[in-house]
């Protein structure tokens, strides 16, 4: 919100316009659909309990490496409750990942602008044993929730579904799973999960 909300609310003040906001732009991540959603205007008011929940893909300015791409599929979602907390948010993917076989979870306080706490979730590899980055997660700031009208607790998450597959399969090589490097033949012999 560009001015803030509430007493403590600063604000961003950066300029905005309506035509660059519409115009096409590859996305860094697509908290923008959870807003629209928690907004009311994709599908009107929202009452809690809710949930919501895509894959979609999402491009990064990264360098291209055995834990990186420059485009993949991330897996969105969020809960709208009374009283959520952080140990409902922990525990909502410890179980998710518990469902992949992946019981080896951490996670690490994080910044993000629109959550408060966050974190980032890291998953043990099984074949290196490292710890790979999986996702980022966290509660939506009241200042965020305001102006949409929402007045509970909101928790949210963004992970990566080709991490999510290299810590399933034990691939070691992200670009294993998808890209232009891919093996297609070990992508179609390799049974699937779930």
């Amino acid at each position: 919100h560009r001015e803030g909300v509430g007493d403590d609310g600063d604000g961003y003040h950066s300029p905005w316009s309506e035509d660059f906001a519409r115009a096409v732009a590859l996305r860094g991540h697509t908290t923008s659909l959870s807003m629209r959603y928690l907004s009311g205007e994709a599908v009107g008011d929202l009452e809690p309990p809710q949930r919501f929940f895509s894959v979609e893909k999402v491009y990064r300015n990264d360098t291209l490496d055995p834990t990186h791409l420059l485009e993949f599929f991330q897996i969105e979602g969020w809960v709208m409750a009374e009283e959520l907390s952080v140990r409902d948010l922990m525990g909502t993917f410890e179980e998710f990942y518990r469902q992949f076989g992946i019981t080896d979870i951490r996670f690490k306080p994080h910044y993000n602008p629109y959550t408060e706490p966050s974190f980032e979730l890291f998953g043990r590899h099984p074949e290196t044993d490292e710890l790979i980055e999986i996702g980022n997660s966290g509660m939506f700031r009241p200042e965020v929730l305001e102006p949409l009208g929402v007045d509970c607790d909101v928790m949210a998450w963004g992970l990566a579904l080709e991490r999510l597959l290299m810590l399933t399969y034990g691939f070691e090589d992200i670009r294993d799973v998808h890209g232009t490097l891919c093996d297609l033949e070990l992508l179609r012999e390799t049974e699937v999960l779930h």
